[in-house]
């Protein structure tokens, strides 16, 4: 073993020093002034290892990634758990965020401004999901179909059973309403919304 210095002295080296295998450093490696510094440039398709199997490796400012971030097994992985009411960013205003499997959320999807949104609007002919067999979607406001609505099953279905005494319009004053099959009315009576002459099967020759 050699060993070069005391436990307070100061040694220095001309411009370049080479060490044969390792170098052990007891305390922290510092830098002589503010400036700009490389380690390893050098290790072109080698691995570099920093920090042991269970040590923390701690960054003091940004960490600038040149290329990828792969993970060294296939196991899980999380980042930034620790941040709790703050906010955490992926990617730039004008960036894709990509995720190769599913994405599963704990909780809201918000937005950060008041903006129209799209979602899944280049899957052409193929079917989007939302929600499960027995929950409910909930939509704040209007909802318009630029299509048709059909039913993904030959059953009964409902439409508004729960609106009490409010009114149900359906079509525009100048449309028309088509029902396929027969035209059942539970209540009493069929009424007019104004005091004016009204036509019923006038086609029927």
């Amino acid at each position: 073993t050699i060993k070069i210095g005391g436990a307070s002295g100061l040694v220095k080296t001309g411009w370049n020093a080479e060490i044969g295998n390792d170098l052990q450093v007891n305390r922290n490696i510092v830098a002589d002034e503010d400036e700009d510094k490389e380690i390893f440039t050098g290790v072109l398709t080698k691995k570099i290892t920093i920090g042991g199997g269970n040590s923390e490796t701690i960054i003091g400012n940004d960490l600038v990634i040149n290329n990828n971030i792969v993970a060294n097994e296939d196991e899980n992985k999380e980042i930034f758990t620790n941040v709790i009411n703050n906010r955490v960013k992926i990617g730039g205003p004008n960036s894709e965020t990509l995720i190769g499997g599913d994405l599963k959320i704990n909780s809201a999807i918000l937005s950060d401004t008041t903006e129209n949104k799209s979602i899944f609007t280049d899957i052409a002919e193929n079917d989007v999901i939302i929600g499960s067999d027995s929950g409910n979607v909930i939509t704040g406001n209007m909802l318009k179909v630029t299509g048709d609505i059909e039913s993904r099953t030959s059953t009964s279905k409902k439409v508004f059973t729960n609106i009490g005494v409010n009114s149900l319009t359906l079509g525009s004053p100048f449309g028309t309403v088509v029902t396929s099959n027969d035209f059942i009315v539970s209540g009493t009576n069929i009424l007019a919304d104004t005091d004016t002459t009204k036509t019923l099967f006038s086609n029927i020759k």
